[in-house]
């Protein structure tokens, strides 16, 4: 079977996802007590996240910048299935 381009663009399109999603479950265990991002995603109670995305407050540069990532990533998943929850910021 000969391969496509489009088929190498599937295959790239499913290993950026993989590698991002690596990345935000490396973000979470980092910043949060959840052991991946799909569990801070979908609690099993109405918990919203706080994460300190103010980069005064933050540990470090690095880490306001990463904290922002995961904030927006959370509102960005929660905004596509017409959840209401957001990320609070301080």
């Amino acid at each position: 079977m000969k391969s496509t381009n489009t088929d190498v663009g599937n295959v790239n399109t499913i290993y950026s996802r993989y590698k991002t999603m690596r990345y935000l479950n490396q973000l979470t265990r980092r910043y949060t007590a959840f052991p991946n991002f799909i569990n801070m995603l979908h609690p099993r109670t109405n918990y919203i996240p706080t994460l300190p995305v103010n980069l005064s407050m933050s540990i470090s540069l690095r880490a306001g910048i990463e904290l922002k990532k995961l904030a927006d990533t959370y509102d960005e998943c929660k905004r596509m299935v017409n959840d209401p929850r957001r990320a609070y910021r301080i």
